[in-house]
């Protein structure tokens, strides 16, 4: 069934009400969080809901992606770099929260009474930067540390095993709660894509997220082209991955063995086609998820290390360890048992964990509480 025919039936009476998205996205942070929010920016789109996204310029290049989907954009002057060795996560934001918090009433002071939801998706940000956009309109946050005080109507954190008493004492009494992978932020054409057969059972995806910081593709791709005879590797990175070259070097060693494929436009169906992956514990994580592909998952941030431990210890994963303490022979033997067997009950067990539904549940929500429809029998009701 498509998509776009599983809907909770719920009908909107908005008319004309934007909603303002603040999001970043660099080297140091990654593609995903503003990834996620383009997902959800299309669905509410499609509803009659104008999203305007204001993002800091680490990296213009990574910011293209929201024009070219035709939402707007208001550009924010990076005043400091993030660090990812920034475990506060201030530095994210680009500037201190007072000059946040100016830059940015004075971009949207004009039009700032015809947003009636402010989204925001960022680390650094708290209750402080929340409180003083209540003042015009809802306040919907994603996150997924549970570390800082929030002021907002909603909060949606999709990670696995996430309960409402890890937010209780940081939110209001009154804040809605959507939590799990049910509300996983995924595009449709992964819905769609799950139904595509997998004609090579020896075809191995890598995908360590947008810009792989690290590097560990290239190890990857070299250890497994290495030590596993007849099988294909596909690699997905993002253009702004700064190791793009040392990845390529890799796979002119063994082209026959290794295909290097940079932001496909089809990107569901690059990943339906392969049996198996290693891959990293964000986004694309539950993307495989939807797809029904095993998955071998590395860490690269402490706040994903219990998770993927969790899916592990579910048996919905193999966890081979955060990035900085990998050990490739453990990748290497659980690959070797995925490619020898698969059970099917596994393909189904993940599928059922995320089941790509998660944006549609999520607009919906969004349309209630912007109708003033909060109850959260009425909600609970409607499937959400």
């Amino acid at each position: 069934m498509d998509i776009t025919q599983k809907k909770t039936g719920y009908m909107s009476t908005i008319r004309n009400e934007k909603v303002l998205i603040r999001v970043d996205a660099s080297a140091e942070i990654g593609f995903g969080h503003l990834m996620r929010c383009l997902t959800l920016a299309d669905s509410l789109r499609s509803s009659g809901l104008d999203c305007v996204f204001a993002s800091r310029a680490f990296d213009p290049l990574m910011l293209e992606p929201i024009v070219n989907k035709g939402h707007e954009l208001i550009t924010l002057q990076p005043l400091i770099r993030p660090s990812i060795e920034d475990k506060t996560y201030k530095s994210w934001v680009g500037a201190n929260l007072e000059d946040e918090i100016l830059e940015l009433n004075s971009k949207i002071k004009d039009f700032r009474d015809e947003f009636g939801l402010f989204i925001v998706d960022h680390y650094g940000l708290d209750w402080v930067w929340e409180s003083e956009f209540a003042k015009f309109g809802k306040i919907f946050v994603i996150d997924d540390l549970k570390n800082r005080v929030h002021d907002c109507d909603a909060i949606l954190d999709s990670s696995f095993g996430t309960l409402t008493r890890d937010y209780m004492s940081l939110c209001r009494q009154d804040t809605h709660f959507l939590l799990g992978p049910k509300y996983c932020l995924i595009r449709p054409e992964f819905y769609q894509a799950r139904q595509i057969q997998k004609n090579n059972l020896r075809k191995v995806l890598v995908m360590m997220g947008g810009t792989d910081p690290y590097n560990i593709t290239s190890e990857i791709l070299d250890i497994v082209s290495k030590r596993f005879d007849e099988i294909q590797i596909v690699a997905i990175v993002g253009r702004s991955c700064p190791h793009i070259d040392a990845i390529m070097k890799v796979s002119e060693r063994c082209p026959d063995k290794v295909q290097v494929v940079v932001d496909p436009n089809r990107i569901a169906e690059v990943m339906s086609t392969c049996s198996v992956s290693i891959g990293a514990c964000g986004t694309s994580a539950w993307e495989r998820f939807v797809l029904g592909i095993p998955s071998i998952v590395i860490t690269t941030a402490e706040n994903q290390i219990k998770i993927a431990k969790d899916l592990h210890n579910d048996g919905l994963i193999t966890y081979a360890g955060h990035f900085n303490k990998l050990d490739l022979e453990v990748i290497v033997e659980a690959l070797s048992k995925l490619l020898k067997n698969t059970p099917y009950s596994l393909i189904e067990k993940i599928q059922k964990v995320c089941d790509g539904l998660g944006t549609e549940r999520v607009s919906d929500f969004i349309l209630r509480i912007l109708d003033g429809n909060q109850d959260k029998r009425s909600i609970d009701r409607c499937g959400l």
